[in-house]
């Protein structure tokens, strides 16, 4: 579990809304959640997606694309003029734009040093290590800056690497040994607080599961994040060049979407089949329609 565990978090990503910020001051999520869940969500916070709203379905699947591709361009043009540390722990966490033009990528870091035992992670040791600021359209890295500043018990980077932490454990049960890229979006909720973190996990070799693991915050100055719901949406081997199988689900997810639109703009529609019928999946935008044929 000791060693799984810091490979989960190795290549886990977190997403929020873009504001270019600086590191948040502690009660920025104290006025987060107020309305109930059918109200205009807060800044920074996504309403849910239903099922069966496909133009939901298509936002939230471009903004997970959108993410992946802000990871990698912060990796290959931020990180790597810095250097990874080869023994810590690092977490990277996303935030794009609404308008998807820009983004910026807070790697947090757990050192060696001062977490031995990584089976016992908490957000509450983690370092905001690094800043990478890039524009997406086109791709370009502005700015790469090295911070090393402890992140506050209740921002937003606390509460996603918390969530990261308690899911990466779930994952393990669910799928030992497979390393995970994981996303995770703030989402209103029925639940007291009216905020979870939704977090999904794609399988880093491309071959499944894909998981969606929702996650609780911890409450007040020792609350721990606690596992709500987990959901494979895609089983392992269920994605292929031309198709995508979903045996579960009467529409294609966000999880799809994502997958699709990673094969890159100019590949063929992808016939994803459901369990109320055929679906096609659009790679260059994302739309999602039921297959003609």
């Amino acid at each position: 579990m000791l060693r799984s565990l810091a490979v989960l978090l190795a290549v886990a990503v977190a997403v929020t809304a873009c504001k270019n910020r600086k590191p948040q001051e502690p009660d920025e999520f104290s006025n987060l959640g107020r309305s109930n869940a059918s109200s205009e969500p807060p800044t920074g916070v996504h309403a849910p997606v239903a099922d069966g709203d496909l133009a939901a379905i298509s936002r939230r699947g471009r903004l997970l694309y959108d993410m992946d591709r802000a990871l990698r361009l912060a990796r290959e043009q931020g990180l790597s003029r810095i250097g990874e540390p080869k023994d810590d722990v690092i977490l990277p966490v996303v935030d794009v734009d609404p308008g998807g033009r820009s983004a910026q990528v807070v790697f947090l870091r757990w050192p060696k040093s001062a977490t031995p035992e990584r089976s016992r992670l908490s957000a509450d040791d983690a370092q905001r290590w690094l800043l990478v600021s890039m524009l997406l359209e086109p791709e370009r890295v502005l700015d790469v800056e090295v911070q090393e500043a402890k992140i506050v018990r209740h921002t937003g980077e606390h509460v996603h690497g918390g969530a990261i932490i308690e899911a990466a454990k779930q994952l393990e049960q669910l799928a030992p040994g497979t390393r995970f890229t994981m996303l995770s979006v703030f989402e209103q909720a029925d639940i007291p607080g009216g905020i979870v973190t939704r977090v999904y996990a794609f399988a880093a070799d491309g071959e499944g599961p894909d998981v969606e693991i929702v996650v609780a915050p911890g409450k007040g100055k020792r609350g721990m994040p606690r596992v709500l719901a987990t959901r494979t949406t895609h089983a392992a081997g269920a994605i292929a060049a031309e198709q995508v199988t979903l045996g579960e689900r009467d529409q294609p997810a966000a999880m799809t979407v994502a997958r699709v639109m990673q094969m890159g703009p100019d590949a063929e529609p992808v016939l994803v089949h459901t369990r109320s019928g055929a679906w096609r999946v659009m790679p260059a935008d994302g739309r999602v329609m039921r297959d003609a044929g």
